[in-house]
């Protein structure tokens, strides 16, 4: 057989491959956005059309030593609880003022 009939056999290949596999990325997509909402009529929080509950705890980062941050957010996630609330104390970070 010539080159030419390869050459478009391989070319039709290679389009049909991509247009297949842009039909399964987009079914994927559709499936896996997450979403979050509230749903006033059940008083709930709706993530990824399921209820959820946040439970969450507080961390002040600047009383517990860099080397134990992990650590500590794993003992947190180990809790059950999914959030997070910590204090950022800005001076610490802004040394100078406007800086």
């Amino acid at each position: 057989m010539s080159s030419h009939f390869h050459i478009i056999i391989g070319v039709l290949i290679v389009f049909y491959l991509y247009s297949f596999g842009q039909t399964i990325i987009k079914v994927d997509r559709t499936n896996v956005l997450p979403s979050f909402f509230i749903d006033y009529q059940n008083n709930q929080f709706l993530l990824d059309g399921q209820p959820f509950r946040y439970i969450s705890g507080s961390i002040h980062y600047t009383r517990i030593h860099q080397s134990q941050w992990k650590d500590r957010l794993q003992r947190v996630r180990a809790l059950g609880l999914n959030a997070i609330q910590y204090y950022i104390p800005w001076n610490y970070h802004e040394i100078f003022e406007g800086e």
